[in-house]
């Protein structure tokens, strides 16, 4: 019997996560006290956190991919989901149907023939705008792009389901495995396409995309520190690209022992990519040093570990993870079977020595410890340095 996959996606409220199957549920979080962890309802998620079910919608049957909206536009205290069905069909839902001012939420975006919608993703810069990803079918387009405020208006004096022009419309008789749009361009989307190519498309002159061949167009995922970096993936290798030079990745990771399932860039360490693998009980990272440039020939230092968000003793496989979008290396993961786990990254202890003499201690963006000079236990270093510095301040062997 096949395992129904669980997916799972924070919100832009940072106490929220989505998980979805064959239901969407709306999950919020809540920090307590182990003291207190006992005495509050909810599904503990860790030693000091609690999750609890706040909505579910069970309406929507057959879903493929789901996309939050970056601004959760028009609604107050919801979230915008588009979601895209094996049936073609994208519906904008919510959980808890309070009517919203501009009559979005229920609308349904439909290619011209019905085939399995495969990625979403909303515009970072223009959150009305709304991307799509299909099967092939020989006289459509694979990309389609829709700004979900237009024609509203006849949208509310008429049926909500009928085919409505998109904006844009890209890959005529292709197939699109997945797209992100660059949140510094707002007109430009990368789309990986027919299990060989890469295709970066510019909205003002879609006619002429840039592309490479790679069969690594799945799982396309943007680096929010390095605005042209970006990452995907084919069965057990990663590649990295840089949207300047794509005639070749940056690096490419791997093999790794099994199939990928998931690639994500950490949102609030630079360098950090997190990859699950087919039926793993832990989450790998990737720590990418030295990137600088698309023209260096030079390949990026990785270094990588793997954690494991249960004990040892447990060997859950996970099914899906998500970073955090604002608070420091957490992320959260799910089973098969809808466990939740919550976790914060370790970060390495790194030791730092400054020109001016101070040694500093940090731990991810904190500072541990720092001594100087001025310590006492500095002195015993007996750093030539210091002195140096104490005889050029002090103007020694300038005046003759």
């Amino acid at each position: 019997m096949s395992v129904i996959k669980v997916d799972i996606n924070w919100t832009p409220f940072q106490d929220r996560f989505i998980t979805f199957a064959n239901d969407l549920k709306l999950f919020q979080c809540e920090s307590i006290g182990k003291e207190l962890l006992k005495s509050f309802a909810g599904t503990q998620i860790s030693d000091n956190t609690i999750a609890n079910i706040i909505a579910t919608n069970g309406d929507v049957q057959f879903v493929k991919c789901i996309a939050c909206n970056p601004k959760t536009i028009h609604l107050e205290n919801d979230v915008l989901l588009a979601t895209g069905q094996t049936s073609g069909k994208v519906l904008l839902t919510c959980f808890r149907y309070n009517a919203d001012n501009s009559g979005v939420v229920g609308r349904e975006f439909v290619p011209k023939h019905a085939r399995q919608c495969n990625c979403l993703d909303w515009s970072q810069t223009d959150p009305n705008l709304l991307s799509a990803g299909f099967d092939k079918f020989r006289n459509d387009f694979a990309t389609l792009v829709w700004d979900v405020q237009r024609q509203s208006n006849a949208m509310a004096e008429s049926t909500q389901s009928y085919y409505q022009k998109p904006l844009y419309e890209l890959g005529f008789g292709e197939l699109t495995h997945s797209l992100k749009w660059f949140s510094y361009q707002k007109h430009t989307i990368v789309c990986g396409m027919n299990n060989k190519h890469l295709k970066i498309f510019d909205l003002r002159d879609s006619g002429k995309p840039k592309a490479t061949l790679t069969k690594g167009v799945y799982g396309l995922a943007l680096d929010p520190y390095y605005d042209n970096r970006f990452a995907s993936f084919y069965e057990n290798n990663i590649f990295v690209w840089d949207i300047r030079n794509v005639e070749k990745p940056v690096t490419t990771i791997g093999p790794e022992p099994r199939n990928i399932v998931k690639i994500e860039w950490c949102p609030t360490r630079s360098n950090m990519l997190a990859s699950l693998i087919k039926d793993a009980s832990g989450i790998k990272l990737f720590d990418i040093k030295d990137y600088v440039n698309a023209n260096n020939d030079l390949e990026p230092t990785i270094i990588d570990r793997i954690i494991n968000p249960y004990d040892l003793s447990n060997k859950s496989k996970l099914s899906s993870f998500s970073w955090h979008p604002s608070h420091e290396s957490r992320m959260i993961v799910v089973t098969p079977s809808g466990s939740l786990r919550d976790i914060t990254v370790a970060d390495r202890i790194t030791l730092n020595w400054s020109p001016v003499s101070e040694i500093v201690w940090t731990h991810g963006k904190k500072i541990l410890q720092c001594i100087d000079s001025r310590d006492s236990v500095y002195e015993s270093i007996d750093d030539i340095a210091v002195k140096m510095r104490s005889l050029a301040l002090n103007g020694y062997g300038l005046h003759v």
